[in-house]
């Protein structure tokens, strides 16, 4: 459960940078009308996955857990992003074909 809400928080997070890929211009547009509520939404989300993994791995373990989850998840996700847009476009250019 941690790990789903620390992935659509940091996709929520990263949706609002000018480097986020165009491809996905629906979340992208939805954030940028809401920036307060998107932020809002996101570390609500941050705040409920830490009190999951307090409550399942004790104080000081769940905190270490949350925030190596919290590295990995935006890592992939800043990494990952521009891949599925460029792997859309080019399935797209494909079909054109």
């Amino acid at each position: 459960m941690d790990f789903i809400l620390i992935s659509i928080a940091s996709v929520l997070l990263f949706s609002k940078s000018k480097y986020f890929p165009k491809r996905f211009a629906k979340v992208s547009n939805i954030s940028r009308k809401n920036p307060v509520v998107t932020r809002v939404t996101a570390y609500l989300l941050l705040l409920i996955a830490i009190v999951f993994s307090i409550s399942r791995w004790g104080a000081f373990t769940g905190f270490m857990y949350w925030l190596t989850m919290i590295m990995c998840i935006l890592s992939t996700v800043l990494l990952a992003a521009p891949f599925l847009a460029w792997l859309q476009d080019s399935k797209q250019s494909n079909k054109t074909r």
